[in-house]
């Protein structure tokens, strides 16, 4: 499973408020799993996410910018800017966090 950092780390122009954390969904780069041809409309692992901006009220100190988080799939508010979307989300609606 191959992640483009690059893809998920682009930058965010705005600052997070109060709790909320900005995150982005990561997408595979890769569109073969062995033998098998992966639609482009699958690549995305749904509730994986790298987070983009912490708001100042976080008081979960393991959530902190380029780590990966689990979401639910439609938790979160979505907000496109310059064409990349991104999930804005209360800190409690992240499941788990794996550090950077």
């Amino acid at each position: 499973m191959n992640i483009d950092m690059n893809q998920v780390s682009a930058p965010f122009p705005y600052e997070a408020c109060g709790r909320f954390v900005i995150v982005t969904r990561i997408k595979e780069t890769s569109t073969k799993s062995g033998l098998l041809y992966v639609p482009e409309a699958a690549a995305t692992d749904e509730n994986r996410a790298v987070v983009v901006k912490v708001g100042p009220k976080v008081e979960d100190k393991l959530i902190v910018p380029d780590c990966e988080v689990i979401i639910e799939k439609y938790d979160g508010r979505k907000v496109v800017v310059e064409d990349v979307e991104y999930i804005a989300l209360p800190e409690d609606e992240i499941l788990a966090v794996r550090s950077a």
